[in-house]
């Protein structure tokens, strides 16, 4: 049983989703949320100029993104068409 559990360690090391801890950069989001971030995809987000947002402020401002452009895509049609 423990070759097994060694091999399983030893594998988590190779996937795609693993982040060392030791790289872990834990910053505020606007709302207050303290939120974990790898250090490259924070300095990723900041080299493009996007907010540092936790899940829920992300989620609520693509929501909001979606009813904007469903508002301008869905809306009344105008008069003469």
């Amino acid at each position: 049983m423990t070759t097994i559990a060694v091999a399983m360690d030893h594998r988590s090391y190779g996937t795609i989703d693993y982040v060392d801890p030791g790289n872990m950069m834990k910053v505020y989001c606007n709302c207050g949320r303290i939120i974990g971030l790898d250090a490259a995809q924070m300095n990723l987000k900041l080299s493009l100029r996007k907010d540092l947002e936790c899940t829920y402020c992300r989620n609520s401002r693509i929501s909001r993104d979606i009813e904007e452009l469903n508002a301008i895509f869905e809306g009344t049609p105008e008069e003469g068409i």
